[in-house]
């Protein structure tokens, strides 16, 4: 963990479009992975169902 440990009392739980915009994010977009102890997520982006 970037910052942290895995200890659950420093875990966050993502759905799978908010775990993918991160790791994007950190592979060159600005913004990348929250800052150690930050709770804050970007929101993720509308997607069209259907």
């Amino acid at each position: 963990a970037r910052g942290g440990t895995n200890r659950p009392d420093n875990l966050i739980t993502l759905c799978s479009a908010c775990h993918r915009h991160i790791h994007e994010k950190a592979q060159g977009a600005q913004g990348g992975m929250p800052a150690p102890g930050s709770r804050e997520l970007p929101a993720p982006e509308a997607t069209s169902q259907g």
